[in-house]
């Protein structure tokens, strides 16, 4: 396990910042409502980029070792890309011609925070880097509620189904129930890419940008979680900032 600068992965999922305020508290101001069609818009377009290209190529099933092979032999040669972006788009559209060759995301009901407490920015954490940029990105989506919108990251996951999440490359289904004494094989059986848990969005008052973190589970030693900036551009959520909180 090699964290970046906590394991926010092994802290309680209820617990919040100390003195903050309670959770639905904290969610009510933290960002505007926004409407539910807005916020599945949001999942799902962040979703299908973390698929695409943050998740290695995992999702492109029997052709990952191939694609992957060839972006190492471009990075290390500086080798032309363009045959190689040709071929994902290629394998991409094929996933989306064909369902059924689509892997599978499997989303967790569970979400484990992926940023620290409060006081750890009062504390060491402001005169880190990591704690800087941490809340430097809460500040550009939240102004001056950073601590609100921090406690609504941290406070459980979203009333999110998998049948609303509806991905271009890959298909969502709900990962399997809690087993006792079972290990990530049991869990990833039938999650050929991988398991995802993400939190609540947090918005801008103009509801043109927002927060939002997740944890990604691969295997007991692959894995990662991120808080994102994303930005609405053109009707489309993109995210524009990523901050890496955990690696596995």
């Amino acid at each position: 396990m090699r964290p970046t600068a906590i394991l926010p992965f092994l802290l309680p999922a209820a617990l919040l910042a100390a003195g903050g305020l309670p959770a639905e508290q904290a969610a009510r101001r933290a960002a505007p409502a926004v409407a539910r069609a807005e916020q599945l818009r949001v999942y799902n377009d962040v979703l299908t980029q973390l698929v695409e290209q943050r998740w290695n190529d995992r999702y492109l099933g029997p052709d990952e070792p191939r694609i992957q092979q060839a972006r190492s032999k471009a990075h290390f040669h500086g080798a032309d890309t363009t045959g190689l972006q040709r071929e994902i788009n290629r394998l991409r559209l094929l996933l989306r011609r064909h369902p059924e060759r689509q892997g599978t995301v499997c989303l967790l009901a569970d979400f484990r925070p992926v940023l620290p407490e409060w006081a750890y920015f009062e504390g060491e954490g402001g005169l880190t880097p990591f704690g800087g940029t941490l809340r430097a990105m809460l500040q550009a989506v939240a102004g001056g509620a950073t601590r609100a919108a921090l406690d609504s990251l941290r406070t459980g996951p979203p009333q999110l189904r998998a049948s609303e999440l509806l991905l271009p490359t890959a298909r969502v289904q709900p990962a399997p129930a809690p087993r006792s004494g079972a290990n990530y094989d049991w869990y990833l059986q039938g999650c050929s890419i991988g398991m995802v848990s993400v939190s609540r969005l947090v918005f801008n008052a103009a509801q043109t940008k927002c927060l939002l973190a997740y944890n990604f589970y691969c295997g007991g030693k692959c894995g990662q979680g991120e808080l994102l900036v994303v930005e609405k551009r053109g009707g489309h959520w993109i995210i524009v900032a990523a901050q890496q909180c955990w690696e596995s």
